[in-house]
Formats: C-alpha cells, structure tokens, sequence
C-alpha cells in the first residue's frame, strides 16, 4: 500500500514571461491557471514584465491582485528571453518550474503532460 509521501502531487512553479503583450496576456494568463486550479495543489504563477513598453505590467498586477498565487515582478531593463528564463529559474520556490512565453504561443494544456 503506498503510503501519502508517494500520493504528493509534485509543487509547480510557472513563469510566464511578458514584453509588450498587453493584448494576449491575459488570456495567456488564464489558461495555465485554469489548468494549473484543476490539476495541482500546490503551484505559484510568475509574471516577469521584461521593461514593457505598453499596458503588459498593470495587467500583470492586475491579475496578482485578483489572484494570491500570483507574483509579478518587473525588470527595470529588457533583459530578453535568454535571461528572463535564468531569473526564473533564481525566482522559483516549487519543486518543478516552466517558462510560457507571454504571447500565448504554446498551448498550455502541456501543462496537462
């Protein structure tokens, strides 16, 4: 018989990094929360503003605000994907950690997998 420690659902840690995204961001955002709110217990969303331009780091704290396992932080320059990624992985508290680009382009049912 397995005992709870084996029945743990592992802790996830997603990043969804954002620069000038103010029109898909938050649809960007709602799809792995939702996935992530059926799926997992314990999970944290990272918005990373890369130094926007446009509207992307007021939505970003928009939807912090609206939902306490969100975290937002906003880099004071562009730092570019490369480096948004090793943040990241600095930033990261949860057991595993995965990076969404914020224009929405990966299908997050991944997240599923």
């Amino acid at each position: 018989m397995p005992d709870a420690e084996s029945k743990k659902l592992p802790s996830l840690s997603v990043f969804i990094t954002a620069y000038n995204e103010e029109d898909v961001l938050e649809k960007t955002f709602k799809r792995p929360k939702d996935a992530l709110d059926s799926t997992m217990g314990d999970y944290e969303l990272v918005i990373i503003d890369d130094c926007s331009t446009d509207r992307s780091g007021k939505i970003a704290d928009e939807l912090a605000r609206q939902n306490p396992r969100t975290l937002v932080v906003h880099n004071p320059v562009n730092l570019n994907q490369g480096a948004c990624f090793k943040e990241s992985a600095a930033l990261s508290t949860k057991e595993y950690h995965c990076l969404l680009p914020g224009d929405d382009m990966l299908n997050s049912a991944s997240l599923y997998n």
